[in-house]
This record gives structure tokens, C-alpha cells and sequence, in this order.
């Protein structure tokens, strides 16, 4: 069964890739041909530092997610919901300062970019793609770590494949029709929260005895939770500080031109960590067994 569900993780991931990759090469174009280069960049390069944006959790979710995996194996419902509350606590304490940092991109950014794009029109994107990413830290993010820990990662990763087939597909459409880019741009956190909202009903259905209520918080579940952090810290690196540097020395379009060959030539080593990822929960449950 263990590997069973590993391998079923891994041809999600590949699935999830596979997808993000065609729809970078489709839509991007897209989205410059019809609203410009200067459009798409601002789009890249939020959406890259939303991505990005949940280091503020602090390796939290890596943290709990390897704490998980003992009481899991051993349907230890108490320790799980014991743990779940921790984690619940901690990104409620830590959501004030995820909202304060995401209003500051909200504002500072638009502000930066006034010389190439109308500040309104950058402001209202920014904050539709933010939205989502705040939503998931406050919310949603809880729910998906138990799936990953319980080896059930594939349900996330297919789900985001599906939603953003979807909204690729709403978004050519729209485009098509020349519509408003303010409304293309809302597609991605309206069916975003959709899917959001369905995975939660799965989860609360499915492990209906968490309840994030414990009486007595297992804090020690995340103790090593800014270990985790320098891991997080080290991916994001990699990938929002050449788009920082690009976005300060020259302008959104070299942003978006640079946007879509990094997607390109990330490929190979995307595909290798897709399979690490998947196997993890796995090593987790060995770990647990001894």
C-alpha cells in the first residue's frame, strides 16, 4: 500500500508539472500578445513571490508533517489532533504579520512599477493573487498537511492540476474576447478558493476527529520548525531573488521574457524534486515503523 501510494504521488507531481508547463507556454503568450509584455511580467513576478510567500509559516508545515507521521501509522487520534492544534495556533498568531507583509506588497509594489503600468490596475492584480495565498496560510493550509502526511499528497497535487487547467482554460477564453485583464486575473483565486473549500470538506470528512481543539497543544510537534525554515528559504532563493534583481535594473518586460525560459530549463530539476517530494511521506512511515 505504501507503494502504492508513493508511486501514485510521484505521477501526480509529474502530472502537476507536465500541466504548469504547457499552460506557462500557452497562456504567457497570450497574455503578451493581447495586454503586452509589461501585464504578463507583473503577473510573473507576483505570482512567483506569492508562491513563495508562506516562508512567513517558518517551516512549520515540514515540521508538524514529520511529527505526523508515528501517530498516523498508529491512529493515534488524540496525538494527531494534539498537534493539528498547534499547528492551527501557530498560523493564527503568525497570520497578523502575513497580512500586514502582504498589504505592504500590495501597496509598495504597485508604487515601484507607477513609470510602466496605471497604479490602480497593478494594485487590484496584486492583491487578487494575494488573496488566495493568504487565504491558504490563515485556513487552508492546515488541511493540506494532514493529506501529505497521511500520504494522500496526490489529492492536493491533482486538485491544483485540475483547478489550473480550468482556470487556463476560462482564461483563453476570456482573453480570446479581449475582456478586461482585471477579470482574467480573477479567475485564478476565484476557482482557487473553490478548490480550496473542496479539499477541506474532504479532510474534515475524512479525519472528523480532528477538531483543532485539543486542551493541551503538542507545541513540542513544531519546535524544530525554523530548521525547516532554512530549506524553505534556500527554494525560494533560487528563484525570486533573479526576478528581484531583474525587476530593480530593468523593467517588467524583462521580467516576463525571463519568466518563461527559467520555467523551461527548470524543468529537469523540477521533475527530480517532484520525486523526492513524493517519496518523503514513504521514508516518514518507515522511519515511524523503526
Amino acid at each position: 500500500m505504501r507503494t502504492k501510494k508513493a508511486i501514485i504521488n510521484i505521477i501526480a507531481n509529474v502530472f502537476v508539472q507536465l500541466t504548469s508547463i504547457i499552460i506557462g507556454l500557452i497562456v504567457p503568450k497570450l497574455l503578451i500578445s493581447n495586454y503586452g509584455s509589461t501585464v504578463n511580467g507583473l503577473i510573473q513576478m507576483i505570482t512567483q513571490i506569492v508562491s513563495y510567500f508562506g516562508i512567513i509559516e517558518g517551516g512549520v508545515a515540514t515540521a508538524a508533517g514529520a511529527a505526523l507521521y508515528k501517530p498516523l501509522l498508529e491512529n493515534n487520534e488524540e496525538k494527531i489532533n494534539r498537534i493539528m492544534t498547534a499547528v492551527k495556533e501557530f498560523y493564527l498568531k503568525t497570520g497578523f504579520f502575513f497580512l500586514i507583509l502582504g498589504g505592504l506588497v500590495c501597496i509598495l509594489y504597485p508604487l515601484s512599477i507607477m513609470d510602466q503600468i496605471d497604479f490602480i490596475t497593478a494594485l487590484i492584480i496584486t492583491v487578487l493573487l494575494m488573496i488566495i495565498s493568504i487565504a491558504g496560510y490563515l485556513i487552508f493550509n492546515k488541511y493540506n498537511m494532514i493529506l501529505v502526511s497521511d500520504q494522500k499528497h496526490y489529492i492536493t497535487l491533482i486538485s491544483s492540476a485540475l483547478a489550473n487547467i480550468l482556470v487556463a482554460i476560462v482564461q483563453i477564453v476570456l482573453i480570446s474576447y479581449k475582456v478586461n485583464i482585471l477579470i482574467v486575473v480573477l479567475a485564478t483565486p476565484l476557482l482557487g478558493i473553490i478548490r480550496l473549500l473542496l479539499i477541506r470538506k474532504y479532510v474534515k470528512t475524512k479525519y472528523s476527529y480532528i477538531t483543532y481543539k485539543s486542551d493541551s497543544p503538542d507545541y513540542s510537534a513544531i519546535k524544530n520548525k525554523w530548521n525547516a525554515l532554512s530549506l524553505n528559504v534556500s527554494q525560494m532563493c533560487k528563484i525570486v531573488i533573479p526576478l528581484i534583481v531583474l525587476n530593480l535594473m530593468f523593467d517588467l518586460k524583462v521580467v516576463s521574457v525571463y519568466s518563461v525560459y527559467s520555467m523551461i530549463f527548470r524543468v529537469g530539476s523540477s521533475l527530480i524534486e517532484t520525486i523526492g517530494n513524493s517519496l518523503t511521506a514513504g521514508f516518514g512511515n518507515l522511519i515511524a515503523e523503526g
